[in-house]
């Protein structure tokens, strides 16, 4: 075991699965040849940015949690991207890792694997940089304290100048980051709600506090002793402001936890089901629109699919027939890559594929190798694929209607025909894991028939 992965000899590993990057002399070396200097003290309008989701060059990250000692910050890193190598000179921060693929490399060389239930604690001064695997965005969450977001060196950078302070408002490079992926815009967007916590520190968390399949809350020991669905545990009180500490619990210690202690907990939602919804230039609006909104009132977590824009990574932005654009609305994410269903464990982040219509975008689509595969090993792994009017030639193409029930819209008879499958005079159909419906205008129907096939 290296210097920089010896547990902290503070904190008991049965209580805290965690590594501690530590400040090496490597570091301190960086740190003269940079010159550091004190940042200047930020403005009010920079302090009020940071409430904001904030796009970066390598994806985006927003503020979740803060209290007189700690911010608690939700990040995203899209697949193949990296932060700058930088450090913070004064404040202990803790990476925990949600979902994704990655490393965590430091200026000595040394690399820390990322994964689900990975806890790296980083010592004041020690160097950094977290990258994500090439075909896999990283979600992480950021502990800091004591709080200064602007407590930050670069000595290495893809994308901006090296040595200056955290970017604000009106940082150009911000004008270039439109179009970055921001899965948690939803609750970045909601409100802080303040609370009083026992010790006395004064706590603000967003509410509802979901976000992609987590929830963050605010519980005392007593409450998450017997939870079976907590992530991680914050611990937040009882703490020193000349000592703060950062312990994180992960599921195999929380029944360990201080009774009277209070924590910010990360629960895995149960209930949220998982949807992609694939499609391209010239879709049926009203599919697009519908099975859209009506997954999300059923509390489904939705992407929808297109194809891959070299110039961003994220997938292109499209229009459909009558002028509706994907994303739907402000609060929605960026379309996925065509690219990301390609990954390992796409077939089991996903419950459901809706196939929209819309003559056009069903006839691109339907040419990618990387959705063929996809439904092939979705159609394999018997997860629920539902094919609205046109949608249905991006299966044929893939090769899975032969010997199926199903139904067509008469303009595809011929092709479902050919493909093997056997045509019923029927406006839905349902075959196992395989939903087909003729026609748009029975959309209501259709998406009744599919949530309810997933639940």
């Amino acid at each position: 075991m290296s210097r920089s992965e010896v547990p902290d000899p503070d904190c008991s590993p049965l209580l805290v699965a965690k590594q501690v990057i530590r400040c090496l002399a490597a570091d301190l070396d960086a740190t003269r040849r940079a010159g550091a200097r004190a940042p200047a003290a930020p403005t009010q309008s920079a302090r009020d940015y940071l409430n904001r989701l904030i796009r970066k060059p390598w994806g985006s990250e927003f503020r979740v949690y803060e209290d007189d000692l700690a911010d608690v910050w939700c990040l995203h890193i899209r697949a193949g991207y990296r932060t700058s190598l930088h450090c913070h000179l004064r404040k202990r921060t803790a990476l925990l890792c949600l979902d994704g693929r990655g490393t965590l490399s430091t200026c000595s060389g040394v690399q820390h694997a990322l994964h689900p239930g990975v806890v790296l604690q980083i010592e004041p001064g020690a160097y950094h940089r977290t990258t994500a695997d090439a075909r896999t965005a990283l979600r992480l969450v950021e502990v800091e304290t004591p709080k200064d977001k602007f407590d930050l060196l670069r000595i290495e950078d893809d994308h901006r100048s090296i040595g200056e302070p955290y970017e604000g408002e009106d940082h150009a490079a911000l004008r270039l980051l439109d179009r970055a992926a921001a899965p948690g815009a939803p609750l970045a967007l909601q409100p802080f709600v303040a609370q009083r916590l026992p010790g006395g520190h004064l706590a603000r968390l967003r509410a509802p506090g979901s976000c992609d399949g987590y929830r963050f809350a605010l519980r005392t020991g007593e409450q998450i002793r017997t939870s079976t669905d907590v992530v991680f545990a914050i611990a937040l009180e009882p703490r020193s402001m000349t000592a703060p500490a950062l312990t994180v619990l992960t599921p195999q210690c929380t029944s360990a936890a201080s009774r009277q202690a209070v924590y910010l907990t990360i629960h895995k939602e149960k209930s949220m089901s998982r949807a992609v919804i694939i499609t391209g230039p010239g879709f049926q609006d009203q599919d697009v629109i519908y099975t859209y909104y009506r997954l999300k009132e059923a509390r489904f977590d939705v992407d929808i699919a297109t194809k891959t824009d070299p110039a961003t990574g994220n997938g292109i932005r499209v229009t459909g027939r009558y002028g509706v654009p994907v994303p739907l609305d402000k609060t929605a994410r960026e379309p996925i890559p065509f690219t990301v269903l390609a990954t390992h464990d796409a077939v089991e982040r996903y419950d459901l594929v809706v196939l929209p219509g819309g003559y056009e975008a069903p006839d691109r689509v339907r040419q990618d190798p990387d959705v063929k595969a996809f439904l092939r090993a979705m159609d394999g792994a018997g997860k629920v694929i539902a094919g609205l009017c046109h949608g249905p030639w991006i299966m044929i193409s893939a090769g899975i209607m032969r010997g199926r029930h199903a139904c067509a819209y008469i303009g595809m008879r011929d092709d479902m025909t050919n493909a093997g499958a056997q045509i019923l005079d029927q406006t839905i159909v349902v075959d196992d894991n395989i939903v087909t419906c003729s026609y748009y205008g029975e959309v209501g129907t259709f998406m009744k028939t599919v949530i309810n096939l997933v639940d």
